[in-house]
């Protein structure tokens, strides 16, 4: 999935795939296999919603989750190795998450 973080807050951004791939809902798991956060996916449309950079439109039902994960948002932020692990429920099953930057920052308003 393709992250993205605010520069000047823990808010999260992802984007998963369309179709079968996309994930209902994605969870964050901590080191001692707690989940720290977890919720349901949004499908985005592009006549609607922008990608992650804003700079182009998402494919039809592409899916969108964002949540604030304090610790994941500094390793990521900071390009530090990820302690946490990102898992996405795809079908019946929770699959980890192969997470790509998407090179996007976000503001925020600081």
């Amino acid at each position: 999935m393709l992250w993205s973080v605010q520069l000047y807050s823990d808010l999260i951004y992802l984007e998963g795939p369309p179709g079968p791939a996309g994930p209902s809902e994605v969870r964050v798991v901590d080191t001692e296999g707690f989940t720290v956060a977890s919720k349901a996916t949004v499908r985005l449309d592009p006549a609607r919603n922008e990608s992650l950079c804003g700079v182009r439109r998402p494919p039809l039902g592409a899916t969108w989750w964002s949540q604030v994960v304090p610790g994941l948002a500094s390793e990521l932020r900071d390009g530090r190795s990820l302690t946490y692990r990102v898992e996405a429920r795809v079908g019946d099953g929770w699959r980890q998450v192969l997470m790509l930057d998407s090179g996007c920052r976000g503001t925020g308003r600081g």
